[in-house]
């Protein structure tokens, strides 16, 4: 063969060749298509991205709250996409449970707390920018922005908001010649209304009817912090992050006293208040057996419904008036952590709880009101007793408890004080000297960390 018709064979195997591979291309190309079509047709998952799922952790919240959280969620994952686990916590443990999450790299993606504790231990994320483009930013409360800010960063969103007061029987006031709509004017007019409601009502020679109901546990803490306020004193400095307790040890005392006193008008006495949980007191203003006790509004509520035949007869007292007229207030933020792998998702779902269909159905079955002012004219506030109580205590000048981040180490020696006194294994100055000694150890953990 010629060196020409080789070339020419040459050039046209090349081109053949090419032609080939060319063909060979489609027909792939042809059956990827035609694979693609095929299985979405027959609706044959293909690889997508990566469902994200969000962990949501609360703590302290009633049954009702809980399932209606719930409900919110199955929702937020209906419109969003996005998946999220919620893991509940009985209050009494929850921050022991957040601190061990953390210490040991497994956080939850967002949790409803204190974000202050957290913040010292870089835990947390900051959302200074997502809060400034809230349209409704301003309709939180000051002091809640405020204790969630640290170094010019906003560190969680301000989510839910309680105050303490005295749910009362507004009968059994008028049977014992009381006026259940006198405010007391200190400690000792409540102390005697107590011993006057107090009574045998039936005349067989046993008390069937008695004047207070105490309660121990983590509730007690809720009452001997409204009682400081009460003389104008909290915990710790205007720093927040300092105890100053030890400068007021008489008055702490004289606080627990007033406790004790109190419990010598409770069903079973002191000793027995030490065991009583909201449960129990709500279950004994149902049935009649108590006239009054401290606790939160939305309480009110469910004690009629308990036992209809109350209805127009529970009604609620404020705080003694004097020496300051405080009660106390608390609640809490809902807060994002700053390991989480999906900040934006994160923020999604803070944004989500505070809309506010899903604010006005989960708070008061939480016993709480959403901590948003622009909130209170909807009806389902607006019209709600219990709640326009709430805003109109706190409008009058509320102190609420400066956010220490220790506090839910620190709540749990109050605890442990009042019990003591209430169950006679210590005496009430013993008591507090113990209680100020631990929460100094706490402190000073807290300072070295």
């Amino acid at each position: 063969m010629n060196n020409g018709k080789k070339k020419y064979y040459e050039r046209d195997n090349i081109m053949n060749g090419r032609k080939r591979m060319a063909i060979t291309a489609r027909r792939v190309l042809m059956i990827g298509l035609s694979i693609v079509l095929l299985l979405s047709v027959f609706g044959v998952p293909m690889l997508a991205a990566e469902k994200v799922k969000l962990s949501y952790w609360v703590g302290g919240y009633p049954t009702e709250g809980i399932n209606m959280i719930r409900q919110i969620l199955a929702e937020f994952e209906e419109e969003t996409g996005i998946e999220v686990e919620l893991t509940t916590f009985p209050w009494g443990s929850y921050a022991k449970k957040l601190l061990t999450a953390f210490k040991m790299g497994q956080p939850p993606d967002v949790f409803v707390g204190n974000p202050r504790q957290y913040q010292r231990m870089g835990a947390v994320r900051a959302i200074t920018e997502e809060f400034e483009s809230l349209p409704y930013k301003d309709s939180f409360p000051e002091q809640f922005v405020f204790n969630a800010t640290v170094d010019g960063d906003i560190w969680g969103l301000p989510h839910i908001l309680t105050v303490w007061m005295i749910v009362i029987n507004k009968e059994k006031f008028e049977q014992a010649g009381l006026d259940p709509e006198r405010t007391p004017q200190n400690w000792e007019e409540l102390l005697s209304m107590a011993k006057k409601l107090t009574r045998d009502t039936n005349n067989d020679g046993e008390i069937d009817q008695w004047g207070w109901g105490s309660h121990g546990g983590y509730l007690s803490s809720h009452i001997f912090l409204s009682l400081m306020h009460q003389q104008g004193i909290g915990l710790i400095t205007g720093k927040r992050d300092e105890l100053f307790i030890d400068q007021y040890r008489d008055e702490a005392i004289k606080t627990i006293e007033f406790m004790n006193e109190l419990a010598e008008y409770t069903p079973g006495g002191p000793s027995a208040a030490a065991g009583y949980e909201y449960g129990h007191l709500m279950r004994m203003m149902a049935e009649e057996e108590i006239a009054m006790f401290f606790t939160t509004p939305f309480n009110g509520p469910k004690i009629v419904e308990m036992n209809p035949e109350l209805e127009g007869k529970i009604s609620f007292l404020n705080m003694p008036e004097e020496p300051t007229g405080f009660s106390m207030a608390g609640g809490a933020w809902i807060v994002t952590t700053a390991d989480s792998k999906y900040p934006n998702e994160s923020w999604e779902l803070i944004k989500y709880l505070q809309e506010p269909q899903n604010a006005l159905r989960s708070a008061p079955l939480s016993n709480y009101v959403p901590c948003r002012t622009d909130l209170l004219e909807d009806p389902l506030l607006r019209d709600n007793p219990w709640a326009k109580y709430m805003m109109r205590q706190a409008a009058q000048g509320i102190k609420l408890q400066e956010a220490h981040p220790g506090w839910g180490m620190l709540r749990e020696k109050i605890m442990d004080a009042v019990a003591a006194t209430l169950l006679g294994k210590k005496t009430v100055e013993q008591a507090v000297d113990d209680m100020i000694r631990e929460m100094e150890v706490i402190q000073l953990d807290y300072e070295l960390d």
